[in-house]
This record gives C-alpha cells, structure tokens and sequence, in this order.
C-alpha cells in the first residue's frame, strides 16, 4: 500500500510538486507529505485542498514541509486557513518557513 512521500532536496519546482500533489488525490488510503528543500509555492496547496477534505477515515494526517523556497506568507495562511476549514490532520510541521519574512512569489 502507497501511503506516505517523502520528496528531499530532488530539485523538483513549484510546478513539479503540483503535479505529484494532484495525482495523490486518487489514492484513497494516502497519509502523509514529507516535502524537504523542494519548491512548495500556492498551486501546491492548492491541490493539496481535495485531500484535507476527505472524510474519516481517508484524511492526511501528516504534512511537513522543511525548507521549501516559495513558501511565502500567503501560501502559508492558504495552507492554515484550509487546514482549519476542513482537515483531521494530526501532524502538521513547517520548519524554517519563513513566517516572520516578508516574501512574495
């Protein structure tokens, strides 16, 4: 069973992540996004939302996302927001994100 990826410092750019990100969305039992120095930017997130939406027992339940560049303020309160809205997840990191900076993509 496919469940969890773990992307590290693969190079992969904002668009990349997108990519991979909508293509998770048809495996059912999928849990966890482990996102290390690769390119997290806002299309990431937002095709990460179909997947904070699921119901019990199907939800993500880890996303780490560790030194992305383009992981900006706004992509951030985007991700916060969604998780808020509509998520069961349970382990949620963003390490070196970069909050308290003023960063636009």
């Amino acid at each position: 069973m496919f469940n969890r990826v773990i992307l590290e410092n693969n190079g992969l750019r904002n668009e990349d992540i997108t990519l991979l990100m909508r293509a998770l969305q048809d495996l059912a039992d999928f849990k966890s996004v482990i996102c290390i120095r690769n390119e997290f930017g806002m299309s990431s997130v937002l095709e990460l939302m179909p997947i904070f939406s699921r119901p019990l027992p199907q939800q993500l339940e880890e996303l780490k996302l560790v030194s992305c560049p383009k992981l900006c303020q706004s992509t951030i309160n985007k991700l916060l927001d969604s998780l808020i809205e509509k998520s069961f997840i349970r382990s949620l990191a963003l390490v070196d994100a970069g909050i308290n900076e003023d960063v636009t993509v």
